[in-house]
């Protein structure tokens, strides 16, 4: 029987590690390249009633290759680093996820890597490696960094808001990027009657450097079978270029502002802002949509 700790995501090294059901697939994406790619194995797993299937993943220097078996059949997804639209992470205990979004040969898929968390300095690497490539790419636009912050203290004001989400955001941004602004929301709720409260949007906060928009957010899901609460945190990383368009509404009146952000999929993330945030959020929209 299998071990939980076998079960574990794990880096391959070298082709000899690689199963025998992923070595042809294998072999034909890295058809004798020198170097040996960034690689790592899923074995199967199951997650609560879900299972998830045997799957390896091979970065090369354009393409994130992702190959999985189901029922003996073997299935190679390539997404190259171009067309990524966006780049999703979450945690929530143990159970952790990435999602690839963007066009395979010229049609929109989007594929989930699920995992346990304990390994998870692999997939952020692995998440980091494609960043950092579609980010120093010729077709990445961008936007004008000059004078803006090399590093990370600046993110040190959040400690007196909120720590977590100082960290968060830390982790987020790449090595040597530049902070162009950032924008922390605290949870919002709207009372009614007298003693109580409906919950308006949940603490999130974005990062703008000169080649992505970060979102991050938290919340809490109410496990009813456990009468207990799960805390989950959710990362998105969007190429600039993958941007449509920014725009800024009322969501309710003097109260709070809705930022609807669209890809060129046509995928619409929106989030709930103070409206004292209001002139900073159009500034931003103005900034991201004049390099469209």
């Amino acid at each position: 029987m299998q071990s939980r700790i076998q079960s574990w995501p794990r880096l391959i090294s070298s082709f000899e590690e690689i199963p025998n059901c992923f070595q042809r697939s294998f072999n034909s994406i890295i058809n004798g390249a020198e170097l040996f790619p960034y690689t790592v194995y899923l074995p199967e797993y199951s997650w609560d009633e879900r299972k998830t299937n045997e799957m390896l993943l091979c970065l090369t220097d354009k393409v994130i290759y992702i190959i999985e078996v189901n029922n003996g059949n073997t299935q190679v997804i390539a997404y190259p680093f171009e067309d990524i639209v966006l780049l999703n992470r979450g945690a929530m205990l143990l159970y952790s996820w990435i999602k690839f979004a963007g066009y395979v040969n010229g049609r929109l898929k989007t594929t989930t890597i699920e995992f346990n968390t304990v390994t998870e300095k692999l997939f952020e690497k692995l998440l980091s490696m494609i960043r950092i490539q579609y980010s120093s790419s010729e077709y990445a636009a961008g936007i004008e960094t000059a004078g803006a912050c090399p590093d990370l203290q600046e993110l040190d004001l959040l400690s007196a808001i909120d720590y977590k989400f100082m960290n968060y955001a830390k982790r987020s941004v790449l090595p040597d990027e530049r902070i162009l602004e950032y924008l922390f929301q605290p949870a919002m709720s709207k009372k009614y009657f007298r003693f109580f409260s409906k919950p308006l949007s949940k603490a999130h906060m974005y990062i703008l450097t000169g080649k992505e928009l970060i979102l991050i957010e938290e919340e809490y899901q109410d496990i009813k079978r456990f009468r207990t609460k799960k805390y989950l945190v959710v990362w998105n990383y969007i190429p600039l270029n993958k941007i449509k368009n920014i725009s800024i509404g009322e969501y309710q009146t003097d109260v709070s502002v809705k930022m609807n952000i669209k890809l060129i999929t046509r995928e619409c993330i929106s989030s709930i802002y103070s409206y004292t945030q209001k002139d900073i959020l159009k500034s931003l929209a103005g900034r991201i949509n004049s390099v469209r």
